[in-house]
């Protein structure tokens, strides 16, 4: 058995609560340049790799998975940024705000 930082049912309910956030975020995105059906398919994916990158963020035994993930994440990615007003909590204190 796995020892995680908090329970399966927490996992999943975080999964939602994030997936529907990038979904919500997307929207712009969808209205111009996806159809409702292809949305619909690209919905549970989304949910299958939050999923993902939660586990590996809080399952000890998946290192390796977090490892990978860490290892694919682009350089040029810029960091997020907080849009609704609580920017400090997601920028270096290095950087202007």
């Amino acid at each position: 058995m796995s020892e995680s930082s908090f329970d399966i049912e927490t996992i999943h309910k975080t999964t939602m609560l994030v997936s529907v956030s990038v979904r919500n975020h997307m929207e712009d995105f969808h209205c111009a340049h996806l159809s409702d059906e292809q949305m619909k398919e690209l919905n549970p994916i989304i949910r299958q790799g939050v999923l993902h990158g939660l586990l590996a963020c809080n399952d000890l035994n998946r290192n390796a998975e977090l490892n990978w993930l860490n290892l694919c994440v682009p350089i040029y990615w810029e960091k997020p940024i907080d849009t609704h007003g609580t920017k400090e909590y997601l920028v270096d204190g290095d950087e202007e705000e």
